[in-house]
């Protein structure tokens, strides 16, 4: 949920909850208090004590109305009204009173010592309201009429003040405002409790974040708690470090690689450069006496010089290709066609050196692949030169075999050799820089880079190269170059 609707739905509890449990909870408050106020007292200003008497369990009302219509008699005996005191719970603001003919013939309690309060009561068949003000006071009355057996009019009064209810009242209204304002309080805090951790949680957590990285440590995840603002943060910091890890994993690849390149660099120029400072001083010194050994000390230092340019432009080529910074012209290319008129010139190269060549190619199939010419035939020259430079002299020819194949939306390529072979062991490393197979000094002979540029070349367009090999079994390099847009196995 979005952090906006999170804030209003949080806003709008803190309105609406509070008010649901006030509606719940007030009324049951009420009910409590509404309990402690004598049963006397119902809504609209009438009188009705309703209290429950012993024995027969009958309400005031009931036993006055019962009385009156069996032995009305009765409710004039002193014996009778002091037991129905007893059952009411007189208290010294409560008061019984029995008039006959309009005279008062018993009263009790507080009408017993404040007669002045009888001249505000109502007359036989007179009612008037259910309170009556004495003195200042509120005054609850219950008149009931009924006529005694020789048809005298009479009439029974119970009065309680009403102080009470202005106490009970007051407490009512004292105990809903606390606890209303309590429910405020308490579900505003909570929500407020449960909006603030589901923000400062994962902030914290971001702060967190930061300050591993700013130490340096990049090895962590920041997973996103939510689908908010706050969450799209997170999951934008998540990609940042990953990038940020990225980079600088990028820059200490890089930073190793240029040492080992410099190291490369130093100690395969240093024997080329050797030779050279050799026969610079040969002649110097006049070693080289006659015009035939000075021409022949001449040409060799070129041809050091050559090889010398040639091994730059390996370190060169490699540094690119690692740093990602050799551009490529990709276009669709008949990979057949391409191979063969490689192969030609190669033929016409090789051949004076015992080599024999051999292209097998599926007839029924098209080689449409995209690549780069120039640093495809790059990838052939490095392959290829390797066989030449580690082939087996016991051997009177050395025999290449290129294979052409259809891999579905790849094609694949083979070059087998008749060459010592590789120990299996040692395969795993072969395309790895500055690594020379078969032999125990890993720096011995040549610049140790072209197997290393022809896999970074094949990855460059999409593929993969891989070698197959044993000692005494020559050596297979196998790579493929992903097949033009449309094009399909047949």
């Amino acid at each position: 949920m979005k952090l906006k609707n999170r804030l209003t739905l949080s806003y709008l509890a803190m309105l609406a909850v509070p008010v649901l449990l006030a509606f719940f909870i007030v009324p049951g408050i009420c009910h409590l208090f509404l309990k402690a106020i004598p049963e006397e007292v119902r809504p609209g200003g009438t009188v009705s004590f309703g209290v429950k008497l012993s024995g027969n369990h009958d309400s005031y009302e009931r036993f006055i109305a019962k009385q009156a219509a069996a032995d009305p008699d009765r409710l004039a005996d002193p014996v009778v009204l002091r037991r129905l005191e007893r059952e009411l719970g007189g208290t010294a603001q409560f008061g019984l009173a029995v008039s006959r003919g309009g005279k008062y013939i018993y009263r009790s309690g507080v009408l017993s010592r404040e007669p002045s309060i009888l001249r505000t009561l109502s007359g036989f068949k007179n009612r008037r309201d259910a309170q009556i003000s004495w003195r200042g006071g509120q005054w609850l009355v219950q008149q009931t009429d009924f006529y005694f057996r020789d048809g005298a009019p009479g009439s029974i009064y119970l009065i309680e003040n009403a102080r009470m209810l202005k106490t009970v009242a007051f407490n009512l209204v004292t105990v809903t405002i606390v606890v209303t304002l309590a429910i405020v309080v308490l579900i505003n805090f909570l929500l407020t409790y449960s909006v603030h951790r589901s923000i400062m949680r994962p902030l914290q957590e971001l702060r967190r974040a930061a300050e591993q990285i700013s130490e340096g440590n990049l090895r962590f995840t920041v997973k996103p708690r939510a689908r908010d603002e706050i969450g799209e943060v997170a999951a934008a910091f998540e990609t940042m470090r990953l990038k940020l890890e990225e980079s600088i994993g990028r820059q200490l690849h890089a930073e190793n690689n240029r040492k080992e390149l410099l190291s490369g660099i130093s100690h395969d120029l240093k024997t080329p450069i050797a030779a050279i400072k050799g026969y610079v001083e040969g002649l110097i010194d006049g070693v080289a006496d006659t015009p035939e050994k000075q021409s022949r000390y001449i040409r060799t230092i070129h041809l050091k010089i050559t090889a010398l340019d040639r091994l730059l432009d390996q370190f060169f080529l490699f540094s690119k290709l690692d740093l990602k910074k050799l551009p490529y012209q990709f276009e669709v290319m008949d990979l057949r066609a391409y191979l063969e008129d490689y192969l030609g010139e190669l033929r016409f190269e090789l051949e004076p050196q015992a080599v024999r060549f051999h292209f097998e190619a599926d007839a029924q199939n098209e080689f449409q692949v995209l690549a780069d010419r120039e640093h495809l035939q790059r990838v052939l020259d490095n392959i290829i030169g390797n066989s030449l430079k580690y082939r087996d002299r016991n051997k009177e020819f050395l025999e290449l075999r290129l294979e052409l194949r259809d891999g579905g939306n790849e094609v694949g390529v083979g070059i087998a050799d008749n060459g010592p072979g590789i120990d299996p062991a040692e395969l795993p490393f072969i395309f790895e820089r500055f690594y020379r197979a078969g032999s125990g000094n890993p720096r011995s002979g040549g610049s140790g880079l072209g197997l290393a540029i022809a896999k970074l070349i094949v990855e460059d367009h999409g593929g993969t190269i891989t070698a197959e090999s044993g000692l005494g079994r020559g050596t297979t390099i196998r790579f493929s170059l992903r097949k033009a847009a449309g094009v399909r196995s047949a």
